[in-house]
């Protein structure tokens, strides 16, 4: 669980593995260093960031937004995971889906988590598929950019 260590107008936040610090100056909030490089976490930082913070209405508004969107996109991989134990073209969709999110590992993630919890073992042969087929995808990537 990370720490949150909080002065009147810093936050330092640290687990072990990642510390970053949040400076509140003149109503805004900035933060010490890029946390993640996904464009779906970016852009709800960005939104965190230019919402004043002495407006709690609009900073809760943001947050509950982030919340209904990630569910809403677990709730659509796991209706697209199910479908995909009959029909390849929703394996396909699938994989196209998490490219589309942004933040396909940790959404694989959670369905896999919550796949080992209820013995879904076709699940997590589909889950472990599209982790392949995302692997290569980034590594073809990475090749072509070196």
């Amino acid at each position: 669980m990370p720490k949150l260590v909080e002065s009147s107008n810093e936050s330092i936040v640290s687990d072990g593995t990642l510390s970053f610090t949040i400076n509140v100056t003149d109503g805004k909030i900035k933060v010490s260093q890029t946390l993640d490089s996904s464009p779906y976490c970016l852009k709800w930082l960005d939104k965190l960031k230019s919402c004043p913070s002495h407006d709690h209405i609009g900073l809760h508004n943001i947050l509950e937004g982030f919340r209904l969107k990630t569910v809403q996109d677990l709730n659509t991989l796991k209706r697209l995971l199910q479908k995909a134990q009959a029909d390849h073209y929703s394996l396909y969709r699938a994989y196209q889906f998490l490219q589309a999110s942004g933040y396909e590992d940790i959404l694989l993630y959670h369905v896999k988590k919550e796949a080992n919890m209820a013995g879904e073992q076709e699940v997590l042969e589909i889950i472990s598929c599209l982790q392949e087929f995302l692997k290569n995808k980034h590594s073809m990537i990475n090749s072509k950019v070196k």
